[in-house]
């Protein structure tokens, strides 16, 4: 994404975009504070402590969030705000030390003024909780800036940005965030390479780029269980993007971790068999098909994995037998299977 040359301003604060931000953030810190009401209904004081300090921990991590994202969305979503903390790392937990050490000077001030009437100490803590907060922010927003790279943010220069298209505009922010995570692999800092790859892919749209690095990096990591659970998704937007062939690794990868793996819908299998077909993988192919009236009992595209099945024995296996019985399954089950031009082709070479 285009990130910025120079240090935002105080004034930007006030400006339209600061003042959407900010009653954004007061939604954001409404929303908190509503997550720790059943904790306090609970009466555990175990319970209300570890709410408040994952509260406390994480509030930073929303809070960069809203200011990159704008939208309120990512600022609530605890696996986009572990990604922050993840990219940050040990910086994260500076930054948060110092924002600890900070949101309690108007505490102590009070504490230290206490002998003193409230109608003069209450108008000095006032003042001095609005400056420790407005210290907080340029910390927090000094912090983003520094490491903007870090998320796949780069400064460019304005008039260059000017010439470029929306969808100019996005790829460039893809490439951004594809050389962010290239930097991150070469330096064998995997752990903030995938945080980088899965904030990105949470926040704004698909990138098939992006999707087969996030695949190989978990290989790679030997994070199986992550594998396994995004490869549904992941093998669907490949085959919806045209690309079968980044579909077709995926689903290899999924057999090498668990050879009895197979897709959870039976249009995405119907798709992989095809392609294997056409690549006379054949035996993978039929593996994906047969059985499909009971792997997919409530499926409606049974009877096209049948008559594709049928085909392959008749076609790749010349067995008449088999490809005899899936077709009179489909015939007998589904009497208005739509294609009856297919059906009457593989009649013809049955009969032959």
């Amino acid at each position: 994404m285009n990130g910025l040359a120079t240090v935002p301003t105080l004034n930007t604060a006030f400006s339209r975009q600061g003042m959407d931000i900010f009653f954004k953030q007061f939604f954001v810190i409404c929303a908190a504070a509503m997550l720790l009401i059943p904790a306090i209904l609970t009466e555990s004081k175990v319970l209300i402590t570890i709410v408040s300090l994952t509260i406390d921990l994480l509030f930073p991590a929303s809070i960069i969030l809203l200011a990159m994202t704008r939208r309120i969305i990512p600022a609530l979503t605890p696996s986009l705000m572990k990604s922050v903390v993840l990219i940050l790392g040990s910086r994260y937990l500076l930054l948060f030390a110092f924002l600890f050490i900070l949101s309690q000077g108007p505490t102590i001030t009070l504490g230290l003024l206490s002998s003193y009437e409230s109608a003069v100490t209450m108008p000095l803590v006032i003042l001095l909780f609005c400056y420790f907060w407005l210290v907080m922010a340029r910390l927090i927003g000094y912090t983003v800036f520094q490491h903007q790279g870090r998320f796949g943010f780069t400064s460019d220069d304005k008039e260059d940005k000017r010439t470029l298209t929306t969808d100019e505009l996005v790829d460039v922010e893809f490439r951004q965030a594809q050389a962010a995570v290239e930097i991150f692999i070469k330096d064998g800092d995997f752990d903030s390479a995938l945080a980088l790859l899965r904030y990105k892919l949470e926040t704004v749209p698909s990138d098939l780029v992006l999707e087969e690095y996030h695949h190989r990096l978990l290989m790679a990591m030997r994070n199986f269980t992550a594998v396994l659970s995004n490869s549904d998704n992941r093998i669907h937007r490949f085959q919806q993007s045209k690309r079968p062939d980044l579909a077709a690794i995926v689903y290899a990868d999924c057999l090498k971790i668990n050879p009895g793996y197979r897709p959870k819908k039976l249009t995405v299998a119907i798709k992989l068999a095809e392609r294997m077909y056409a690549n006379l993988e054949i035996n993978g192919a039929l593996k994906l098909l047969v059985g499909a009236h009971k792997n997919y009992p409530a499926d409606q595209n049974i009877a096209l994995a049948y008559m594709l099945a049928a085909e392959i024995y008749i076609n790749s296996k010349q067995d008449k037998v088999k490809s005899q019985s899936l077709l009179k399954y489909v015939k007998r089950n589904f009497p208005q299977f739509p294609s009856k031009s297919r059906i009457e082709a593989l009649e013809t070479s049955l009969a032959v």
